[in-house]
């Protein structure tokens, strides 16, 4: 029950190297509750929470490790557990010498005609990356089961579940033969606000994949006061 935090030192940045949840030794973290009575564990009792830690605590200099079954679910009930992490603190590497510089302006074109001098702070940093380097999210979506979308022929496009959400169902699908309202017929009529898309949208019911998920509600993201944005965690 308690929150310990690791912190590396000014210069470092934190790498997680394992990190499991559970019970494998009766005298770490063992305390009596109830009547005297001690929890202790039966036999092997480890599930793996490297990825819950990884996501909280990698590349920062410091990080929480608060934990419980609500992460990665209880491996052995009527047993205390604790979170056991190995780490290492790794040196910050120099930033390298920028050689070019563009601005990504807000209408989304490019500007490159720009120097270091005339950088300015209200703007996006980018920086293009190799197919080694990139980094992948886990695919959201395992199955598509149902849609409340009565024209939709076939749920086996995971792109069109997804354009179905991101458009609040304002389009249906890709091509005009697979629903009534299609995006490649009728592209550029969703206000960009999506403010002629209905106010109500009966959804999807989905399977999802295991993994930390990422999500934002693009009906209510372009305000000055609000957004709806959060993390899904699938075990």
């Amino acid at each position: 029950d308690d929150n310990r935090f690791i912190t590396c030192e000014e210069d470092e940045i934190l790498e997680i190297l394992d990190a499991w949840y559970g019970r494998e030794n009766d005298s770490i973290c063992n305390v009596e509750r109830g009547g005297g009575r001690s929890y202790n564990a039966p036999g092997e009792c480890r599930r793996d929470a490297k990825w819950v830690i990884d996501g909280r605590c990698n590349g920062q200099r410091g990080c929480s490790l608060g934990f419980g079954n609500s992460y990665v679910g209880d491996p052995c009930r009527g047993t205390t557990k604790y979170l056991e992490v190995s780490y290492r603190c790794n040196k910050i590497a120099e930033a390298p010498e920028i050689e070019y510089y563009a601005l990504l302006l807000q209408n989304g074109s490019w500007f490159d005609d720009i120097n270091k001098n005339r950088v300015i702070s209200r703007t996006r940093c980018w920086a293009e990356i190799n197919e080694d380097e990139r980094d992948t999210e886990p695919k959201m979506f395992a199955e598509w089961i149902w849609s409340s979308v009565p024209s939709i022929k076939k749920l086996n496009k995971i792109e069109e579940l997804e354009l179905q959400l991101a458009s609040s169902g304002f389009y249906e699908c890709f091509e005009k033969d697979d629903c009534d309202y299609a995006l490649n017929e009728n592209r550029d009529q969703l206000q960009n606000q999506l403010d002629n898309a209905a106010a109500y949208f009966a959804g999807n019911i989905v399977q999802m994949n295991p993994g930390v998920h990422q999500y934002m509600s693009t009906r209510n993201n372009n305000f000055s006061n609000r957004a709806q944005k959060g993390t899904i965690i699938v075990i």
